[in-house]
Formats: structure tokens, C-alpha cells, sequence
């Protein structure tokens, strides 16, 4: 999880420590060319932000086609002339497209990236949330500093947790298991069941918890975890018992907690006996967790390799 979360926690400092330094004039140079040179190479990251105290902002997204990027930049803010300005560009930087459209009273500085940045003045994770256009889960990384002209800007990285989602859904536990990311208070993440949670909670992270009534063993797996932490145990429901895991996932200063559930006749060549069986799960966890790290890894080298190339 770590993993897959490092470029964009990795990205969003060594841009800050680029732009920090950087004259205002060549700012804007430099936002564009190593955000979109870290969207091209890293498939989870979504958008970049960056904004200042006195409300101009930009935005860096994918475009309508694979390579290409779309810049909008806010002008006028909090004037009846407020506009973005919208730039469509091909993998080579070509502009192929622009436009404006009103930007009404859109104020970078009214949202969580930006005020909870400054007041932490560190490096802050948002809790997941929709986007709306997208429909997909996301989470923003966002970190604050001091240009050379003393404003306070912070630059933002928002990931899409589908790739994570995907992951997990992916996991072959036993014949009949499953993996499922959530957070402390219980809100899916990622992983089993996600389509219909998000479904049910209308899009709303706040109330994307598991349905007791269609998710019963992970949701008594989540209480046991509540009440006794991380590790392996077993659980019954309905006369048939099931092996559970909970492993940390840490989050900025938060933490996600990965659970897996199967039925404990898929784990029937694990010996119960000898106290072998609680080092069997958690050698299992291990190898999963391995198993994650590495799928995600090479993600996270891309971006050491980019910051050598930029820097």
C-alpha cells in the first residue's frame, strides 16, 4: 500500500524542493513540465494542483486522448471576470486546443488540500473521496512551502485508487477468499465489494461501510480486529468458520488496514496443530504484502528516476 502511495507522497516533495527555489517567472515552467512528465510515467496519478495565498491556481490532467495533458489556470479569482483557461496539449507539449470558460467563484484556497497543507505545514493526506466526473475513488497528497517571494503556495498529486482496487480484487485467497482495504472507522478503500458499497452510499466515502446483511464475515472480521488488533484469528458465521487477517498499511500519519477472510477449509493444508498455524497466516500476509510491494515498486522507481532526470 505504502508502495503503491509513494510517488505521489516522493512526487510532491521533490517538486516542492524545485519550485521552492525556483524564480516566480520560470514557476509555471516548472510545474508543467515535471507534472506531466510524472503523469506520463506514473499510471495511478490522476491531476496535479498548485495554488498560492493569494488564490491563483493550475491544474495539470490527463486529456481526452493517452499523452496527451490539459492545463487550467484560474485568472480574475474572486473578480466577476474570474475565468480558466484551458490548454489541450499532445506528448510533445504541442498545443492543439484552447478555450476559457467562467470560473465563477471557485477559490483553490476554500479547500481541504490547500487550508489543512498550510495549517499542518507539512506534507498532509486527504481522506479518499469521489470525483465526481470520474466516478473513481481518489486520495490527494499535498504539501506547502514558501516561494522566494514569500508567498505560501502548496503543490497537490490526487491518485486514482482503482489500479489499488483492481489489486486486490485480483488476489487469489485459498479457493473462495478475499481482500479488502479500510480505514480506521471502517470505509472501504478498495477491494472486495467496492462496486456495490459505492453503489449503496451513493458515491458519499462517509458512508461506505460493509453491509453486515451482504458482507457478514468481514464485517465480524473488522470488529475482531477493533477489539483485539492486527493478526490471524478465525471466526463463525453461520455454523461455517473462517480464517481472517488483518496487516497495517500506514497512510501519511494515518494507517489503512488490509484485511483477508477465506474459509478455513481453503487453508486445510495449514496444520492447526504444533502452534504452527499463526505463524503459517502471517507468513502468508508477508508473502501478499511482498507479493503487492513488488507489483507497485517499479511504479515508485519511476519517479526516483524521473527526479534525477528533472533535478
Amino acid at each position: 500500500g505504502s508502495s503503491f502511495l509513494m510517488p505521489a507522497s516522493a512526487g510532491a516533495i521533490v517538486a516542492r524542493d524545485m519550485l521552492e527555489h525556483g524564480a516566480p517567472e520560470v514557476e509555471q515552467k516548472i510545474f508543467n513540465g515535471y507534472s506531466s512528465t510524472m503523469m506520463r510515467n506514473v499510471p495511478q496519478i490522476q491531476s496535479f494542483y498548485i495554488a498560492d495565498s493569494d488564490g491563483n491556481f493550475s491544474t495539470l490532467e490527463h486529456g481526452e486522448q493517452p499523452g496527451q495533458t490539459a492545463l487550467t489556470t484560474l485568472h480574475d479569482v474572486g473578480t466577476p471576470k474570474a475565468t480558466f483557461t484551458h490548454e489541450l496539449r499532445d506528448g510533445n507539449g504541442k498545443l492543439l486546443r484552447q478555450w476559457q470558460t467562467p470560473a465563477g467563484t471557485y477559490d483553490p484556497r476554500g479547500h481541504d488540500w490547500f487550508t489543512d497543507a498550510v495549517r499542518s505545514g507539512q506534507e498532509i493526506w486527504t481522506h479518499p473521496y469521489i470525483v465526481e466526473v470520474t466516478k473513481q475513488v481518489t486520495i490527494t497528497a499535498a504539501v506547502p512551502y514558501k516561494g522566494v517571494n514569500d508567498k505560501t503556495y502548496v503543490y497537490a498529486i490526487t491518485m486514482s485508487l482503482n489500479h489499488l482496487n483492481n489489486f486486490l480484487n485480483s488476489l487469489k485467497i485459498g479457493e473462495s477468499g478475499n481482500a479488502i482495504l479500510l480505514d480506521q472507522d471502517g470505509h472501504v478503500v478498495a477491494g472486495h465489494g467496492m462496486q456495490d458499497t459505492q453503489a449503496k452510499a451513493h458515491g458519499d466515502p462517509g458512508k461506505m461501510t460493509l453491509d453486515p446483511l451482504k458482507f457478514p464475515v468481514m464485517t465480524k472480521a473488522f470488529d475482531e480486529y477493533r477489539v483485539h488488533s492486527y493478526g490471524a484469528r478465525t471466526v463463525q458465521v453461520k455454523g461455517r468458520r473462517y480464517v481472517t487477517i488483518t496487516a497495517n498499511l500506514p497512510v501519511g500519519k494515518d494507517s489503512w488496514v488490509l484485511l483477508l477472510v477465506a474459509p478455513e477449509d481453503d487453508f486445510s493444508r495449514f496444520a492447526m496443530a504444533d502452534g504452527r498455524q499463526n505463524l503459517l497466516f502471517f507468513v502468508l500476509v508477508v508473502i501478499m504484502a511482498l507479493g503487492f510491494g513488488l507489483l507497485l515498486f517499479l511504479q515508485a522507481r519511476r519517479g526516483d528516476r524521473l527526479r534525477n532526470q528533472i533535478s
